[in-house]
């Protein structure tokens, strides 16, 4: 709810990109010249992760993945 109240230009931002997306827009793409030719022989996706641990020594909270 904050996020709408007080917008930022990011917020605005990432809004923008999941409402292209949803309208079936592409929001990016690996320029030809520079992709690995064997990785694109066949359809493939690519899947980003992230892992944010807690302070050192705090273990009332664990590690999240995202």
């Amino acid at each position: 709810a904050k996020n709408v109240n007080k917008t930022t230009p990011q917020t605005l931002s990432n809004l923008c990109l999941k409402i292209n997306v949803k309208l079936g827009g592409v929001n990016n793409i690996l320029v030809p010249s520079v992709r690995p030719i064997s990785v694109f022989r066949e359809p493939v996706i690519f899947i980003g992760a992230d892992v944010t641990h807690p302070p050192a020594g705090d273990r009332s909270k664990p590690s999240i993945a995202a």
